[in-house]
């Protein structure tokens, strides 16, 4: 699905109606019908048969959501967690994972290729937390707070969601001597939150330590918003965090990040479509012994 007909439709809906198509709009929604119809709807189909069938169905997000369905359709209450619902839930968490952690994780190998002591620092903490010969865990990530202050780093300076998706004022809003009416469309400008040198000192540096404090112990900043902030924040937030957490860790474990044999470093200057990427780029990954 194309990036940039994404990001101009979430941002300007109105573009649908442009004559002649010039952002793929109707691409996209082809594309999107297409994964619909061929992927998502044949497994929730499977699943409906299975759980209806009396069978023992997967026990994953898909059978909670049509137990809940089926609870809330006994129980006679009006809902909006609906069958009908459910193929775009599933197409939202799916676009939502991968367009957000794979540019991450190659924004990661950047800035390792930039920075490899921050690189051998976190390989020093998987080694003394969970060595060699076993993967990483969730139950290893409190103790392993350097890591943790590189993921919040990167996800900092990658600022993969520079605008974040548009929002609605569900009620006349006062802010900095501005009035909001309801019903606005307002869209967050999360890249201004991320580098501002009034919270963050040396914005442009890429410094995980920032996020450690004099005890040792992760800070936690409230301006630290890559997934938007408030009631409508990303729902993947914490999927994110732990899938960060759990690839970074496996990479640093069994490799190390190096430019190409040229030595050329890739640009920090990234291509923003959906998410803000990096551009391509070449390096090398050597096994570790």
């Amino acid at each position: 699905m194309s990036s940039q007909a994404t990001i101009v439709a979430g941002l300007i809906p109105a573009v649908r109606y442009i004559p002649g198509d010039p952002f793929n709009f109707h691409v996209l929604v082809r594309d999107i019908r297409l994964l619909m119809d061929t992927v998502i709807q044949p497994i929730i189909t499977q699943h409906i048969q299975e759980l209806d069938g009396g069978s023992n169905p997967p026990d994953d997000f898909i059978t909670a959501y049509l137990r809940r369905v089926r609870q809330d359709e006994a129980d006679q209450k009006v809902s909006y967690i609906t069958e009908k619902s459910l193929p775009m839930v599933i197409f939202h968490l799916f676009a939502g994972g991968s367009q957000t952690i794979a540019p991450t994780l190659r924004w990661a190998v950047v800035y390792f290729l930039h920075h490899p002591d921050v690189q051998e620092k976190c390989h020093q903490e998987i080694t003394e937390i969970v060595g060699a010969d076993r993967r990483p865990t969730m139950q290893d990530k409190p103790k392993m707070t350097y890591l943790e202050a590189t993921e919040k780093e990167i996800l900092r300076m990658a600022n993969f969601l520079s605008l974040n998706v548009p929002h609605g004022t569900a009620c006349d809003v006062s802010f900095a001597g501005y009035t909001i009416p309801k019903g606005a469309t307002v869209i967050p400008n999360l890249d201004s939150v991320l580098h501002d040198p009034e919270v963050w000192e040396d914005p442009d540096t890429f410094r995980p330590e920032r996020f450690i404090g004099p005890d040792g112990k992760l800070i936690r900043y409230e301006e630290f918003i890559p997934f938007s902030t408030g009631p409508r924040v990303c729902l993947g937030e914490s999927l994110t965090h732990m899938e960060l957490f759990l690839y970074l860790a496996a990479m640093i474990q069994h490799f190390r990040f190096l430019p190409p044999e040229d030595g050329q470093l890739p640009s920090l200057e990234g291509t923003t479509g959906l998410t803000h990427s990096p551009l391509p780029f070449t390096f090398r990954a050597v096994p570790r012994q």
